[in-house]
C-alpha cells in the first residue's frame, strides 16, 4: 500500500511485469549456482512479447504468486514464460 504505484488501494496491472522479472532473476540466480556458475548477476529486461493483460488494475493487498519457466537460452540471453495470478 505504501508504493507510489498505488493509488486508493489498487495498482495498475502493468505493474505485475515487475513481479515477473523479479521472478526471473532469482530462477536465473539460483540456476546459475546450480550449474556450478557465478550465481547472480546483473541482468536486463530486453523485451515483452505476448503479454496478455486480464485486468486493468490489482489490488494492493492481494497475495500475487508469480511463476516462470526457462522457454529458451542462447547465453547469455535468456527468455521466459511467466504467470502472474
Amino acid at each position: 500500500r505504501d508504493c507510489a504505484l498505488v493509488h486508493a488501494g489498487v495498482a495498475p496491472a502493468l505493474a505485475v511485469i515487475e513481479a515477473a522479472a523479479q521472478t526471473a532473476a532469482i530462477w536465473e540466480a539460483l540456476r546459475r549456482r546450480a550449474e556450478g556458475g557465478a550465481g547472480p548477476r546483473e541482468g536486463y529486461l530486453v523485451a515483452l512479447r505476448d503479454v496478455a493483460l486480464h485486468r486493468v488494475d490489482v489490488p494492493a493487498d492481494a497475495p500475487l504468486v508469480a511463476s516462470v519457466r526457462l522457454a529458451a537460452m542462447a547465453l547469455p540471453l535468456t527468455q521466459y514464460r511467466a504467470v502472474v495470478t
